[in-house]
């Protein structure tokens, strides 16, 4: 296990010089961002790059000395969305991530599912996701990848009852373990540990009732807890530290605070 940092620090930077930030801090692995109008990779920029496209990536991560844990994908289109033109849309821009994903040795692909649909029953989006993801599913594992579902605000898979919907529909799903999303709801963090039977990827940060981040040991994440509970799994996959870049302080103070609790707890048994 290493504990990685995600872009997401300098999500507001380009991608060059959150790296270089991410390594000047200590760190020598990344959970690199690939979501369609935010950062740091355009999935279907890529899809059109091709192998151009994975050399510069990769030239980046060489030059700043950094492996690569995951890539955390947000498509274009919804999850829920499944119109022909976003289903073929989505299937280059995953066969493109998984393209980079082999390239760089990187063994698991986060998925966000996107924006919500409220006009329709939640019923019959979930099972609409539930297609999606088994269609990405198949174009991972063809490429002897895996692939996580993350719980994300705003998203259809938000809240505890839903990710239970989507599991009926799709029993094998795995996930990524990111309680910020569901304490942000006021979810209790213990109700959370079922999920991690499930997860093949973690994200940390701390975050409160209505605010999905905020600074180190101010939140309602009892990191004490969570370290436990992960040892108590006997967790060995990649570890994310997934602080967004804040335009009021420097996040690396949390950064590497939280990697220095990470790594006295999950590497020092």
């Amino acid at each position: 296990m290493n504990i990685a940092c995600s872009t997401t620090a300098g999500y507001k930077q380009d991608l060059p010089t959150a790296l270089r930030s991410i390594r000047e801090h200590g760190f020598t692995s990344v959970d690199l961002l690939a979501i369609d109008r935010w950062a740091h990779i355009n999935p279907g920029d890529l899809a059109d790059q091709g192998k151009a496209g994975e050399t510069r990536i990769a030239e980046m991560l060489d030059r700043y000395q950094l492996s690569t844990t995951a890539l955390n994908i947000g498509t274009r289109s919804d999850l829920h969305d499944r119109s022909a033109e976003a289903i073929a849309a989505r299937r280059r821009e995953m066969s493109a991530m998984v393209g980079l994903m082999q390239r760089l040795a990187i063994p698991v692909a986060v998925l966000q599912p996107r924006a919500r649909d409220a006009t329709r029953p939640q019923a019959e989006v979930l099972r609409d996701c539930a297609a999606t993801w088994r269609e990405l599913r198949a174009i991972a594992e063809q490429g002897g990848v895996e692939l996580a579902l993350e719980l994300h605000i705003f998203s259809p898979v938000e809240m505890l009852d839903q990710a239970r919907a989507l599991i009926e529909l799709v029993p094998e799903l795995q996930v990524v373990y990111d309680p910020s999303h569901l304490v942000m709801h006021g979810v209790p963090i213990r109700e959370t540990e079922w999920l991690l039977d499930r997860s093949i990827h973690v994200h940390l940060r701390d975050a409160a009732y209505g605010h999905m981040q905020t600074r180190l040991g101010q939140g309602a994440v009892d990191f004490e807890w969570l370290f436990h509970a992960l040892r108590q799994q006997d967790y060995t996959g990649p570890v994310s530290i997934e602080y967004l870049q804040d335009d009021h302080y420097d996040v690396f103070e949390d950064v590497c605070r939280l990697k220095a609790m990470a790594e006295k707890q999950l590497l020092r048994r």
